[in-house]
This record gives structure tokens, C-alpha cells and sequence, in this order.
């Protein structure tokens, strides 16, 4: 049997895959921001705990 292949099918998949890599990315840059701005406003045990975290 012989392998017949769909690169233009194969190119739109790699674009949207690369779309939703840059979306991901978006949203997790904008979380890390909002996790910033909560951290700022902790304190005591929860602020040591993440601070904690963070630097591993």
C-alpha cells in the first residue's frame, strides 16, 4: 500500500498548533502577572510558602 500524504492539510494543523502554542503561552504569562499582583498582597506563612516554591 502506498502512503499518500496531505501537506496542505499537514501545514494548517502545524499553523494552528503554533496559534494555540502562542495562545497557551499568552494566558500563562497573563496568570503568572495575576499570581505577582496576589503574592504582593500576602503575607505570613502563605507569602513564605510560595516564596518558597518560586525559588525550587
Amino acid at each position: 500500500t502506498e502512503q499518500q500524504w496531505n501537506f496542505a492539510g499537514i501545514e494548517a494543523a502545524s499553523s494552528s498548533i503554533g496559534g494555540n502554542v502562542g495562545s497557551i503561552h499568552s494566558l500563562l504569562d497573563e496568570g503568572k502577572q495575576s499570581l505577582h499582583k496576589l503574592a504582593a498582597a500576602w503575607g505570613g506563612s502563605g507569602s513564605e510558602a510560595y516564596q518558597g516554591v518560586q525559588q525550587k
